[in-house]
């Protein structure tokens, strides 16, 4: 009886140790963030990476605004503060990230997934529901828990549109003008560089130790 209590618990506890190992692997980088202080700022840093921005895009009644750079599977965003009224009635209150980049306390990242998380990796996400659309469709976003306790951690998120496959998100299929550059058609690596934050990962994306701080996207093309 005892042996075979013992072997129950090591039974469970491997279960569990492997659940753990494979949280969140069912996600995969959809786009990254930086934020920026205002439309030129935004502008002038997409120019200076040799790429073309997009169209301004507005997060209605998030109180943010942003400039985009397409590729064929994923996309990089340049986002700002556009109203800091909109931002305090907002859920996310985005203006505390960016107080908090500026006062260099806090991480300019943030990291959109798509895919699915399980009913335990949502226990570590809190539910928003945008007033804007996603490629025309309206869509959820689960935030983790980090985004309101660690301003350090760059924003961890999940995009989730009904019935839809991770190829609905890909730039490329949804009509968009892509940038030509091979190396970026597909983010399938993407490392944030800490000197402070413990690491960890979340489906394709690392927060590994380091000297200083930088994000790096299939090991070369650096994020700043």
């Amino acid at each position: 009886m005892i042996v075979d209590f013992f072997l129950a618990i090591a039974y469970t506890t491997t279960r569990t140790l492997r659940r753990i190992s494979n949280m969140y692997e069912n996600l995969e980088v959809d786009h990254v963030f930086r934020i920026v202080e205002d439309d030129t700022d935004a502008i002038n840093k997409i120019l200076s990476l040799g790429f073309s921005p997009s169209e301004i895009g507005e997060h209605t009644e998030q109180g943010t605004s942003s400039r985009l750079i397409f590729f064929e599977k994923n996309f990089l965003e340049l986002i700002y503060l556009r109203s800091r009224e909109e931002s305090l009635k907002n859920f996310l209150k985005f203006h505390q990230r960016v107080d908090n980049f500026r006062n260099k306390s806090g991480s300019p990242y943030g990291i959109g997934f798509r895919g699915e998380l399980s009913e335990i990796e949502k226990n570590d996400f809190e539910l928003y529901q945008p007033q804007y659309n996603l490629y025309g469709k309206s869509f959820t976003i689960y935030m983790h828990s980090s985004y309101f306790t660690n301003p350090e951690m760059p924003a961890i998120f999940l995009m989730e549109i009904n019935n839809s496959t991770k190829e609905d998100f890909y730039p490329i299929n949804n009509g968009f003008s892509c940038e030509k550059d091979m190396s970026l058609n597909q983010f399938t690596d993407v490392k944030l560089i800490s000197p402070i934050l413990k690491e960890e990962s979340f489906g394709n994306f690392q927060i590994q130790k380091g000297d200083e701080e930088k994000l790096l996207i299939n090991g070369k093309f650096s994020f700043l």
